[in-house]
């Protein structure tokens, strides 16, 4: 429940995030960092489950890696002191999100 729980509260800041300003987006990055762990977490919980399906956990590891790359990518901009773009990590977290929390099982 917990991982649910941060996981979508997580989805809620870095949806917010694209709307700010570059350097708002900057200083926001930390938060979308957070989000993708979560999700990692969760996507990496679902795989260890004796009922996961190989497709679904495929589906994840693509996701997963998309979103990872455009997070570092983000960071990389952020580093150099470029105009922080969070659209495409945004999205591409959301979408890993978007699995955990069609597939992942909530916890009572």
């Amino acid at each position: 429940m917990r991982i649910w729980l941060c996981s979508l509260l997580a989805a809620a800041l870095a949806a917010s995030l694209t709307s700010c300003s570059s350097p708002q987006q900057q200083s926001a990055l930390p938060s979308l960092e957070v989000a993708l762990a979560v999700a990692e977490t969760a996507a990496n919980s679902y795989k260890t489950l004796t009922v996961a399906d190989p497709a679904v956990v495929a589906k994840m590891k693509s996701a997963d890696s998309v979103a990872y790359d455009a997070v570092k990518a983000a960071e990389r901009s952020a580093a150099t002191g470029s105009s922080v773009d969070l659209t495409a990590a945004t999205g591409a977290v959301a979408a890993l999100q978007a699995l955990v929390i069609q597939y992942v099982p909530r916890g009572n």
